[in-house]
């Protein structure tokens, strides 16, 4: 029983009880393919999601399945560029390097058929890898891409928006994270409820008592909240981001990498846009050092940006295990009794933390077979941050 908001002298008692195997909290990219791991394991499952589905990291997501060569950067952002610290970190940038390396062939398996089928989430099957200026530090990190990664780096002579530069081509897909939510989210519509959830002995919601053996939170930042509400101090970081975007309609589709000496200078996605026809979103040290876009960019691209093109930035916040406040090398997990949280950390790592915790559920409880009857709504997939 909960207190109505409107009448708080009227209790309500919820009518529709239904005993699950699991809820998962967080409709975005973990949530999401965690739901279509278990039910397809057999799992009765509910998904709730407090607003739209994606609406935080998912959707503000460059869409990149990457294979680790962004740590092979010894001043990437999120490590401490002391000379120390640069060399202790070296084993942890390895193993990040090693979980991610294999994570674009797990990928490949569903653009190519493999449930959950995301074949048509693509947006390109490539971005270019360039430098802003030629030197030995970036000839170091691309022999260093040459060895250390699956996915190799294939010189190729330059597009003419890359006139005059080295460049090549690091087949590594893009993806459009409002379709992969479309993707993941359609086969399970009848197992996900909108709103705001209350805790008792179960979990209440919109007219619904749910009792669950498991409980998965996978909502980001929402963790901590959800931690709090069920009495649970969370040992989590929130690490802000800043990322950049210029909109105009004639923009040209370009995925890529530009490189300065041992930084990612800008990292720049194509995706597009409701509000201004199509967007070019920005990364890297122009984005995070909040640099003037229409100075900066005569150095990255050939490129002349019409007049009228609009130029914005948005935050987000990256939500991790913690981690002394700087980048996780691997997906977090945390247990505490039948509670499960978790973070992927990256978009990439998604079907690896979804995996995981399907191992947790199998280990602690077997599906029970029980129905999810609850009626199919439509789905609720957030808008990207610069249409909002």
């Amino acid at each position: 029983m909960i207190i109505n908001d409107n009448n708080p002298f009227k209790p309500i008692f919820y009518k529709t009880l239904m005993k699950v195997d699991a809820v998962v909290f967080g409709g975005g990219a973990s949530g999401l393919w965690t739901l279509n791991e278990l039910s397809n394991k057999g799992y009765s499952v509910v998904l709730i999601e407090s607003q739209e589905l994606g609406r935080g990291q998912t959707i503000a997501t460059q869409g990149i399945i990457h294979s680790g060569g962004k740590y092979l950067l010894m001043q990437s952002r999120g490590y401490s560029e002391s000379p120390f610290e640069l060399i202790t970190g070296i084993p942890k940038r390895l193993r990040s390097i090693r979980g991610l390396k294999q994570m674009p062939a797990i990928w490949e398996a569903h653009f190519n058929g493999q449930e959950p089928d995301l074949s048509d989430t693509i947006s390109s099957n490539f971005c270019y890898f360039f430098q802003s200026s030629a030197n030995f530090k970036t000839r170091i990190f691309e022999n260093l891409c040459r060895f250390g990664l699956e996915t190799k780096l294939e010189r190729v002579d330059p597009p003419e928006i890359l006139k005059g530069k080295r460049v090549f081509k690091m087949h590594e897909r893009i993806i459009d994270p409002k379709k992969l939510l479309e993707r993941l989210a359609s086969p399970h519509a009848d197992k996900i409820i909108y709103g705001r959830a209350e805790f008792d002995d179960g979990v209440n919601i919109n007219g619904i008592s749910l009792n669950p053996e498991i409980k998965i939170f996978l909502a980001g930042s929402g963790n901590k909240t959800l931690a709090e509400a069920e009495g649970i101090d969370l040992p989590m970081q929130e690490r802000p981001l800043t990322q950049k975007y210029i909109g105009h309609p004639d923009l040209p589709n370009f995925f890529g990498h530009c490189i300065d000496g041992q930084q990612t200078r800008a990292t720049i996605t194509t995706h597009p846009s409701k509000k201004h026809g199509k967007v070019w979103q920005i990364g890297g040290t122009v984005a995070e050092d909040d640099l003037d876009i229409r100075k900066e960019l005569p150095g990255i691209l050939n490129y002349e940006l019409p007049r009228d093109a609009f130029i914005g930035s948005f935050k987000v916040n990256r939500a991790e295990p913690l981690a002394g406040g700087v980048r996780p090398s691997g997906t977090g997990i945390v247990e505490i009794e039948n509670n499960i949280f978790g973070w992927p950390t990256k978009l990439v790592l998604v079907p690896e933390l979804a995996d995981e915790i399907t191992k947790i559920m199998q280990s602690k409880i077997k599906p029970s077979g029980n129905k999810i009857d609850l009626s199919r709504q439509e789905l609720r997939i957030a808008n990207f941050p610069w249409d909002n």
